[in-house]
């Protein structure tokens, strides 16, 4: 067997190697708190749904030859909140950059038109304006629109993508912060229609 010659460092100790991994731990556990707060300021469910008016855009206003995301929409193509009372209505904030926004919209595309059958609405609401031209080929072929800041804000949108179920009360049902899957939104908005009752 050969010595180990004098230089070789010695093997850390147990609390060397702790002092080496606490730093991480710490950091992890701050952001799960940071993550809880963001989550916890999504808006509120049981209070009304603050009401807003935009104008719909391309394909979404039932225009066939316009283009998804052309800003020429026609004038009275427009969607008011307050004018849905009575309908279950989902809330989709959402922009062409972010990955989740564009995992869930084939689920929101399938539940969309669940809804539209059965005389409710989802509404995407891109949070950014040059999103809506990539609606289309994202196949967000359900009614969509600006949401102006403004609108974003009354709605505590601080990450995306945020869905809220609105039940027919206009009364904010179920927040989801993240991307959402349709049995997930289906669940929220059939309990939002039970509670009706």
């Amino acid at each position: 067997m050969t010595p180990l010659p004098d230089d070789v460092p010695a093997a850390p100790s147990r609390a060397d190697r702790w002092l080496r991994v606490v730093p991480w731990i710490v950091a992890a556990g701050g952001i799960y708190v940071v993550g809880l707060a963001l989550l916890g300021e999504a808006m509120p469910t049981g209070e009304p749904a603050p009401a807003f008016r935009i104008a719909l855009v391309g394909a979404a206003t039932g225009d066939a030859e316009a283009p998804a995301g052309d800003a020429e929409a026609p004038a009275d193509a427009e969607f008011d909140l307050a004018a849905q009372r009575g309908k279950v209505v989902v809330l989709n904030f959402w922009a062409d950059w972010c990955a989740p926004c564009r995992a869930e919209a084939p689920a929101l595309r399938t539940v969309a038109r669940e809804l539209e059958e059965r005389g409710d609405v989802l509404l995407g609401l891109a949070v950014e304006r040059r999103s809506l031209a990539s609606a289309a080929r994202l196949g967000m072929d359900y009614p969509q629109g600006y949401a102006e800041p403004s609108v974003a804000a009354q709605y505590k949108v601080s990450m995306l993508p945020p869905t809220v179920v609105i039940d027919p009360a206009g009364r904010v049902a179920k927040v989801f912060v993240g991307g959402v899957d349709a049995d997930d939104l289906r669940d929220a908005v059939d309990d939002a229609r039970a509670d009706e009752s």
